[in-house]
């Protein structure tokens, strides 16, 4: 059981052992995801399918004509493509930035970020494992089972921590814990709020409490509200086939089954707030509780985190782990990268040299 008063802040690294995406990589998976979409929604267009979802029937009437029906294909098509151009020519290093400053793309790339993650979520519940260790060269036969070979279910240790102490179910809720997370995924309240569930001790309701979103705090909202997968008729993987000799209704079949893809992927896509430069009050309570938190708190783990200075101050890092509250603080670092000990030095009001590691000699 937790019973000093800690937080977890985690960034994208946190979850990259789960099979998603770090910041530069998302970018990049986008641009595939649009790339793919567009084709989908060129082939709509050329068939005239009124199977619409809801992103691509959003601006018209619901009774359209059959011209009306292509153009929003069309428009949906020209959005991915435009999105995959413009985002190959500036090749952001995080999307939230480049979509906050660019408001006309924020629908069709919170649209695509929420497909990326989705997908991802998929695929690691398909494969049992992280497959961003096949994109590593690291592993070459099937993946399941590399958790415990590599070590990425870091998840289970603070299940682990969770449970121990606790004789009632309402013992879980005394756990003095809170978890900040500015990753869209729900990778962790689905690992917690499952092993708790199969755990006799614990009440449905008190499991529900716990993995609420003021002990879960996602920063920049996350693809569904509450925790779990929902049940598919079409899987991302099978979205893009198409069977060369389908009959009619088979056709209309795996239509209907797209869109009901496309509009759970769009109602996702409506909870994701990106790092928009002229909005400094979004998410304000939720953002009040995590600062609040960070500033009583006596330990602090920061994990794949790289101390982005505007998600910094959100936080306001600076003043909530300042020397003043004698604070343990922990942080990792991917290769123990000089820029990420510099930013943190900084925010940590260190000097900025502090864990900057010594170069070799010559």
């Amino acid at each position: 059981m937790f019973k000093r008063k800690t937080v977890f802040i985690l960034g994208a690294g946190a979850s990259w052992h789960y099979g998603y995406p770090t910041g530069e990589d998302l970018v990049r998976k986008v641009i595939g995801a649009a790339n793919r979409l567009a084709e989908v929604f060129n082939d709509s267009a050329n068939r005239t399918n009124p199977h619409r979802p809801k992103y691509v029937a959003r601006r018209k009437a619901t009774a359209p004509t059959s011209g009306e029906i292509r153009s929003q294909w069309i428009a949906a098509k020209e959005e991915c493509q435009n999105l995959a151009r413009r985002l190959r020519q500036v090749n952001p290093l995080v999307i939230d930035y480049f979509l906050g400053q660019n408001p006309s793309l924020q629908d069709i790339g919170k649209f695509l970020i929420s497909w990326v993650i989705m997908e991802c979520e998929e695929l690691y519940l398909r494969m049992g494992g992280n497959a961003n260790r096949i994109q590593l060269r690291e592993y070459s036969g099937p993946i399941g089972g590399d958790n415990a070979r590599y070590k990425d279910d870091w998840y289970r240790f603070i299940l682990h921590k969770l449970i121990m102490g606790c004789v009632t179910s309402t013992d879980l809720l005394k756990n003095n814990v809170t978890f900040i997370t500015f990753n869209y995924d729900v990778s962790f309240e689905n690992a917690v709020g499952y092993a708790l569930a199969e755990t006799e001790v614990f009440q449905p309701s008190d499991v529900f409490e716990f993995v609420s979103e003021e002990r879960i705090i996602h920063c920049y909202g996350t693809i569904r509200k509450s925790h779990g997968v929902p049940h598919r008729t079409v899987s991302f993987e099978d979205f893009f086939k198409t069977a060369s000799h389908a009959t009619r209704p088979e056709i209309q079949q795996h239509d209907e089954a797209r869109r009901a893809l496309l509009d759970e992927v769009f109602e996702g896509s409506k909870l994701l707030k990106t790092i928009d430069p002229m909005d400094k009050t979004s998410n304000a309570c939720l953002m009040a509780i995590a600062q609040k938190a960070i500033r009583e708190a006596s330990i602090v783990y920061i994990l794949g985190y790289g101390f982005d200075e505007q998600n910094s101050e959100r936080l306001q890092l600076s003043d909530g782990l300042s020397p003043d509250h004698r604070q343990a603080i922990m942080f990792t670092n991917f290769c123990d990268s000089n820029r990420v000990n510099k930013k943190a030095a900084r925010v940590l009001g260190l000097d900025v040299d502090t864990f900057v590691a010594p170069r070799p000699p010559g």
